[in-house]
């Protein structure tokens, strides 16, 4: 049974530098954590060198599964029995987010933290990694790419940016963004216009706003500070084309938050609360290209009840009624750890543009 115990992070070193803001002040493992999905924004560099294109990716619901340490593909549209397994090299993997070649990214918490580029050639035959980025002791909880391709990573106490031109060689962070209110950062989005990345902040139960503009200062500021209302404790966050957010939280909820309404208050309330719906945990939020919602939940864990679950909710029951209706693709009572999700291709809505 996957224990739903108490949030915890590997905490930075106080000396913000690159050498130490990724390093991990004491060396104890981590409990699990959460997922990402990724969207874009920011200043154009030219492409790493190892994402070129390869042969087709498959395409499909991925889902990783952190007791397994695995990365499954459920097909488009997603099925209920996966076919794609990508297990060479992967020993918790946390986050995932593809960028715009189709090349898979992994968050990888185990022993040796790490993020695993996975090509888009090799996905298929499952072939092992292409290129690591070691990110000294501190587990990737959360991913993104922005539109130049650079990569964002929610990392123990601090958001870092591995700029794109410099992934494939297991580079040095081009920046690193800490802030009091950066207490156990789970998950990134961009907005659909890359205006600005979002952040979900586990420990604190806060939503941070970091603007485009802000992101290439030499010390960026958030825009807005959120606290979430009725101590939810954020897994992951995620936007759907019209620029509505959505949020899992660890009290079995998913909150969709208006557009409208994120810049006007700094307590916006829920338009769609579906905590009815999500039973042991949601833990991480994809879009798919229609508009359709898919979550992943963890299960009750009791005696013979479904775990693993990955739900799909269809784009045109969520904006009409609190309680959107739901097709339960996977489950399973044999102690799967599902966790983070991602589709390729990524919605062109919300993708890297």
């Amino acid at each position: 049974m996957m224990l739903r115990a108490a949030r915890s992070f590997v905490p930075l070193c106080a000396a913000v530098t690159v050498a130490v803001a990724l390093a991990g002040c004491g060396g104890a493992p981590r409990a699990r954590t959460s997922p990402a999905v990724a969207t874009g924004s920011s200043t154009a560099v030219a492409p790493p060198a190892s994402q070129v294109p390869g042969a087709a990716v498959p395409a499909g619901l991925w889902v990783s599964d952190i007791n397994a340490n695995v990365v499954t593909d459920f097909h488009a549209p997603p099925a209920s029995t996966p076919t794609t397994v990508v297990a060479k090299g992967l020993t918790h993997p946390e986050a995932l987010a593809f960028d715009a070649r189709g090349n898979l990214w992994v968050g990888d918490g185990g022993p040796s933290p790490a993020i695993l580029e996975l090509a888009a050639g090799g996905l298929a035959a499952g072939s092992g990694p292409a290129a690591v980025i070691d990110t000294r002791g501190t587990s990737p909880e959360g991913l993104a790419f922005d539109s130049a391709g650079n990569l964002w990573v929610a990392a123990g106490t601090a958001l870092v940016e591995f700029g794109a031109g410099a992934l494939g060689h297991n580079p040095s962070p081009s920046k690193v963004i800490t802030s009091s209110l950066l207490d156990g950062p789970c998950s990134l989005a961009f907005d659909p216009l890359g205006r600005s990345l979002w952040v979900a902040n586990f420990n604190n139960r806060v939503l941070l706003e970091y603007p485009a503009r802000s992101l290439s200062a030499a010390h960026p500021e958030p825009g807005l500070h959120i606290q979430l209302p009725g101590g939810t404790a954020p897994f992951g966050i995620a936007f759907d084309s019209k620029g509505d957010l959505w949020v899992p939280g660890q009290n079995d909820t998913v909150d969709e938050y208006a557009a409208r309404t994120l810049g006007t208050t700094s307590t916006p309330s829920a338009t769609i609360d579906m905590s009815t719906l999500i039973s042991g945990g949601a833990l991480s939020l994809a879009f798919d290209s229609p508009g359709d919602l898919w979550v992943s939940a963890i299960g009750s864990g009791s005696s013979g009840a479904p775990e693993g679950m990955v739900y799909e909710y269809a784009a045109r029951t969520l904006g009409t009624t609190s309680t959107p209706s739901a097709r339960l693709v996977a489950s399973s009572s044999s102690n799967p750890g599902t966790w983070a999700l991602a589709f390729y291709p990524v919605p062109a809505s919300l993708g890297p543009r």
